[in-house]
């Protein structure tokens, strides 16, 4: 049985190392933290944190319980309980009150501070990815920038089918491909392009003329950019 109470020691100078054991001689012991070590290395308990352990508002205990055979068990439902936390979680497909979807949505221990609207669209009535549970998408829980379109589009005669008037599209038919292409998950048609330029002229990949990237999505194709020397090295309209 862990040893319970040591939460006052995080205190001590970060040179002073305390143990923990297990009940018996032969049990395994483990090295306890400082706050800031605990932080940089596993969650965020250090002054200033929203599970500042310092300040007395958390204590270890109050997410080890001091009943666990090992620190690696931990309860985040004891304090956020269901009548509390599952109404702020309405609109989250997939969403479990359970500890561990609480760190895979929380490594860092604070409200959903991202902007989810502002990097892809997620939420609202007709939105194409509303009805998507997070970790289709996010295929690495420690990872949120870890996305994979593939879990869903998968590059099948379906999904290229719709893309046959796209040059060189096999080229580019992966995650980073789609978020260049689709950065606010819509579908810009290629036959929109008749009414401005020629297509049987310039039956280039997208990205050819349009090699510019957003700065509030630095992931996704800048459509307003145009690049024209790329294949027309020079100014004679009889050149290539």
């Amino acid at each position: 049985m862990r040893t319970p109470g040591l939460c006052a020691l995080l205190a001590l100078p970060a040179a002073v190392i305390i143990a923990c054991s297990g009940s018996g001689g032969d049990a395994p012991w483990n090295t306890m933290p400082t706050a800031d070590g605990h932080s940089s290395s596993f969650f965020p308990i250090a002054a200033g944190t929203a599970h500042d352990v310092t300040g007395g508002g958390t204590s270890c205990d109050g997410c080890h319980s001091p009943q666990s055979p090992t620190f690696a068990q931990f309860d985040c439902v004891g304090c956020h309980t269901d009548a509390t936390t599952t109404p702020h979680h309405s609109g989250v497909n997939g969403y479990r009150w359970a500890s561990d979807a609480c760190y895979g949505c929380h490594p860092q221990g604070t409200a959903d501070s991202v902007d989810h609207a502002g990097i892809f669209p997620i939420r609202g009535a007709g939105v194409a990815h509303a009805e998507v549970a997070c970790a289709q998408c996010h295929v690495d829980p420690s990872d949120r920038r870890n996305v994979d379109c593939a879990t869903c589009h998968t590059q099948s005669l379906a999904v290229a089918s719709k893309h046959g008037a796209v040059a060189d599209y096999a080229s580019y038919a992966d995650t980073a491909g789609c978020l260049r292409c689709h950065g606010d998950s819509q579908v810009n048609r290629v036959a929109s392009h008749d009414s401005i330029i020629s297509r049987e002229e310039h039956a280039s990949w997208c990205i050819t003329c349009h090699p510019g990237m957003r700065s509030d999505k630095t992931w996704a194709a800048d459509w307003n950019s145009r690049g024209c020397v790329a294949c027309h090295g020079t100014n004679d309209p009889d050149g290539d």
